[in-house]
């Protein structure tokens, strides 16, 4: 039944539209929250660790593919540069090489995350530089072989990716280290046994 001004009497039992919850009924559910999160908070890290470093490979490996399809557009050789001290990578034209847009693309990667370049032949005299050439082939005298990606608080448990050429030398691939193992091991490489 309603009231002659069209406010219906209230229910003591029910909640209504202008009810709230009680101070303890809030605190209950903080503190419920509170220790799900104590609860997940490693496992969520440790996830999070992870995925931070898979990403950073597949950046790296998109700059890469990249590269590659840029010298071959432009016709001109183009180079990714590691550099470990600064923490960064970018794709540069070739020494001797002018690009007419002159657009220098790097990225800088999370200190928490090493790079570790490992070069094709021990005697490598720019170790930390992938080249393309114009007919999208890298330079095999300059490039390195690959690239591990891991953390710098690394434990047995932590994952290792490597970006790492592929069988047949025409681009790069992400590899775990079982699938790196393996790349150490075909007969198109001659790593040099430092490596092994």
């Amino acid at each position: 039944m309603t009231s002659p001004t069209g406010a219906r009497p209230r229910n003591n039992g029910a909640r209504g539209p202008g009810a709230a919850f009680t101070l303890i009924e809030l605190i209950l559910v903080m503190a419920i929250l509170s220790a799900v999160f104590a609860v997940a908070s490693p496992s969520l890290a440790r996830f999070f660790k992870g995925r931070s470093l898979i990403e950073e490979t597949r950046r790296f490996w998109a700059m890469v593919q990249y590269a590659r399809n840029l010298a071959v557009s432009r016709a001109i050789p183009l180079e990714v540069r590691i550099d470990t001290q600064a923490k960064q990578y970018g794709l540069y034209p070739a020494p001797g090489y002018e690009d007419d847009t002159n657009q220098e693309l790097f990225f800088a990667y999370d200190e928490m995350i090493r790079l570790d370049p490992l070069p094709l032949r021990s005697n490598n005299p720019r170790g930390t530089v992938m080249t393309f050439l114009p007919d999208g082939t890298m330079d095999e005298e300059t490039s390195v072989f690959a690239l591990a990606f891991s953390r710098t608080d690394k434990t047995e448990d932590s994952p290792v990716y490597y970006v790492t050429r592929n069988e047949l030398g025409t681009g790069y691939e992400i590899l775990d280290q079982a699938g790196y193992d393996d790349a150490r091991t075909r007969p198109a490489y001659t790593v040099s046994p430092g490596l092994r």
